[in-house]
């Protein structure tokens, strides 16, 4: 198992999913992993490889080029390096803009975007709305796909917390449509970095990838 389908487990038994049957965990970070339960059982597919929700394409013809090779997947699009690309690509709208200026012991990334979206700098803020929009259209398909009762994010991203969530639930809804709309709810993840190990402890301690997502 990988990382993220432990931190899955992890988040079911004891976090943010315990006692949810069909559950979502998204890790937003310098990538996007996943990890899916359904009907109380760790999704593992036929190599072990089910959950890879980063690589469904979200933007297939306009997006931002993926380590996988293709183009517009959702993690290129929407994990913290999908948020500096989208303020790399829009700063010829901001000249006057300094977010991206390296300062010589400082390095940019997503949080140093976000806090500046924060702080209401234009750039930052426009560069955050084109990834909360692509957020919620990735997670619309996952809703599609899976219809669970909870998504959960995790990864260093989602330390957002509101600011995040509450532009994001909104746009989920309005994206979704196959399934009936505000019923997922999409949460923080709760356990932090401790997800993958309590959840890999749960899988030894259960006999391995093919068991029940079940907490001992």
């Amino acid at each position: 198992a990988n990382d993220a389908r432990c931190a899955t487990l992890g988040e079911h038994s004891y976090g943010s999913g315990r006692g949810i049957a069909n559950f979502v965990l998204l890790t937003l970070g310098t990538g996007i992993g996943g990890g899916i339960v359904a009907e109380g059982t760790l999704v593992i597919g036929l190599a072990a490889g089910a959950g890879e929700i980063g690589h469904h394409q979200i933007r297939a013809t306009d997006g931002f080029y993926c380590n996988c090779g293709k183009i517009g997947c959702f993690e290129a699009q929407a994990s913290g390096t999908g948020l500096l690309r989208h303020a790399i690509a829009i700063a010829p709208s901001f000249p006057s803009s300094t977010l991206l200026t390296v300062k010589p012991d400082k390095k940019l990334g997503s949080k140093a975007i976000r806090k500046a979206a924060a702080a209401g700098d234009p750039h930052g803020l426009a560069a955050w709305n084109n990834f909360i929009d692509d957020l919620a259209r990735g997670l619309a398909n996952v809703v599609a796909f899976l219809n669970p009762e909870v998504i959960a994010l995790g990864g260093g991203v989602s330390s957002a917390g509101d600011f995040m969530l509450q532009p994001l639930r909104p746009k989920v809804d309005a994206l979704t449509t196959m399934s009936p709309r505000g019923l997922t709810k999409i949460v923080a993840a709760t356990l932090g970095n401790d997800a993958g190990a309590i959840g890999a402890a749960v899988m030894a301690h259960r006999g391995g990838l093919t068991t029940s997502a079940t907490a001992p």
